[in-house]
């Protein structure tokens, strides 16, 4: 248990920049990519690609047996790479309380971690900017599923299912104001006319208030606005995930999807959706079942090193 007063100066925040960090060479930037794009009228990364191993199969750094193209340095430029980075933001008084707890289950390698901070400070939220702030966290989701138990204090939790989204004026993507996409509603005073959805995604609202011993569950994806009711909370979150290790981040493909689908033309984009729900959203076995095993390339069974080769590829046409 601890009590702390802190001015702080100069607060950090994050931002983006473009650097040649690594200084790692890429081909698409150098002599192969010019004269693939020269060749083919094309910047997408998979046309290069394609003509690379086809048309300069016995330049330094091509492999094509392999489908391998790699950088070399003194030909290629190094690649950019997009950077999150520490900046300083703002400053503010903070002052309360903090209490943490850990407790381990014998030699069984599992424990528990509690805490609790009670904060007043000189600061607020607006949640109509989205400049970095000092973040209160709004209504917002998780991936993993969440189990969340009470053990001191009051907690107000609403709960609204994933099909809400448009109700709820959900902000950016990137940047957040922490790390998640959150509403920009004022969960506790709406303003309506403003956001006139929102009062139909409050009929949605599942509520509970839960007091010390009681635990509810946050399912996976859910939107979800946790209230403290009382000067002092304590509360234990257990989030696990029943996805493969070797996944992504379903984010990144969010954001991929925005980069190369969203502003393609109307039927286009019915194509592809159609696309997406056979291999990804009602993929089964059919999908794959008739192509030889050899020959089934990311449409297999996703492992460690199939996952390994995935990411490479995308690297490979992203970096263009």
């Amino acid at each position: 248990m601890g009590y702390f007063h802190k001015d702080v100066d100069n607060f950090i925040g994050t931002s983006s920049v473009i650097e040649e960090t690594f200084g790692l060479p890429h081909p698409a930037l150098g002599l192969l990519g010019d004269e693939a794009r020269a060749a083919t009228g094309s910047s997408d990364g998979g046309a290069l690609y394609s003509w690379i191993l086809e048309n300069r199969a016995d330049a330094p750094g091509v492999d094509a047996a392999n489908g391998v193209i790699t950088g070399v340095e003194g030909r290629d430029p190094a690649a950019p790479f997009n950077l999150t980075i520490p900046i300083n933001i703002e400053q503010a008084t903070m002052k309360g309380w903090e209490v943490v707890s850990q407790h381990n289950f014998g030699d069984s390698g599992f424990g528990v971690i509690a805490n609790a901070t009670i904060v007043d400070a000189d600061v607020g939220y607006d949640n109509f900017s989205l400049a970095q702030q000092f973040v209160l966290t709004g209504l917002s989701f998780d991936l993993p599923d969440n189990l969340a138990c009470v053990v001191a204090g009051i907690r107000r939790f609403t709960l609204l299912p994933p099909d809400q989204i448009g109700n709820l004026y959900v902000g950016p993507l990137d940047p957040t104001p922490s790390g998640q996409a959150i509403s920009l509603v004022d969960f506790n005073d709406p303003d309506l006319p403003r956001h006139p959805r929102f009062a139909e995604a409050l009929k949605q609202a599942r509520s509970a208030v839960l007091h010390p011993g009681d635990a509810i569950r946050i399912p996976s994806m859910w939107w979800h606005h946790i209230e403290s009711l009382a000067c002092f909370n304590l509360l234990i979150n257990y989030w696990w995930c029943t996805t493969p290790a070797a996944m992504g981040s379903p984010t990144d493909a969010l954001m991929h999807a925005i980069l190369s689908l969203r502003d393609l033309p109307q039927r286009q984009r019915e194509a592809w959706r159609g696309l997406f729900n056979h291999y990804v959203f009602d993929a089964d076995e059919e999908v794959y079942a008739h192509i030889p095993e050899r020959g089934r390339g990311c449409l297999s069974t996703l492992d460690e090193s199939g996952a390994k080769r995935l990411r490479a590829l995308l690297l490979n046409r992203l970096n263009r």
